[in-house]
């Protein structure tokens, strides 16, 4: 089963999701029987065979889904580009000090929105603010001490340059 929403992965606005199921995901439903929620799996499945949709449809979403997937270079140029910036925000946290992951599995870690933590967050969000970049508070007991960074298709490579020489210029790591 793989689920994912439409802005992180293909970089549209919020609002819809998108899900894949593979056969034994289905049977596997079907198996365990669950319909006691109105979300649950079997209940989408069924309305899904009868090609109705489990909420009013969101039109205008699904047509740009279409058109931006057909103005793209496809999901592997995307997921590549989005792998290559990842790999690029590891290599920098992991070159200094001042910033580590959240997160320290890295099999468990979001590859499209990393949560760092840092012990100077003020003079970090100071810094950015000053340079017109947005960093993203973190999540729950972690807001003050945690800001996020969007792995996003549409996130330009020039922002993501800035904020990488930020990041760089902060915890005193050279570009390579």
């Amino acid at each position: 089963m793989w689920y994912g929403s439409v802005q992180k992965c293909l970089g549209l606005p919020a609002g819809m999701g998108m899900m894949i199921l593979s056969p034994f995901a289905v049977q596997t439903a079907e198996k365990i029987g669950e319909r006691d929620h109105y979300n649950s799996l079997l209940n989408i499945l069924e309305n899904s065979r009868k090609n109705q949709t489990q909420y009013t449809p969101n039109v205008l979403g699904i047509y740009l889904l279409y058109k931006t997937q057909q103005a793209t270079k496809g999901m592997d140029y995307i997921e590549g580009k989005l792998e290559k910036r990842m790999e690029e925000y590891v290599a920098l946290v992991n070159a200094q000090e001042e910033i580590n992951f959240l997160i320290t599995n890295e099999k468990v870690r979001s590859k499209t929105v990393l949560a760092l933590e840092t012990s100077r967050m003020e003079e970090l969000k100071s810094g950015a603010s000053e340079r017109s970049i947005i960093l993203g508070n973190g999540y729950g007991p972690w807001k003050a001490s945690t800001f996020r960074i969007a792995n996003f298709p549409a996130i330009k490579n020039k922002e993501v340059e800035k904020l990488m020489e930020y990041l760089r210029s902060f915890t005193g790591v050279s570009a390579r």
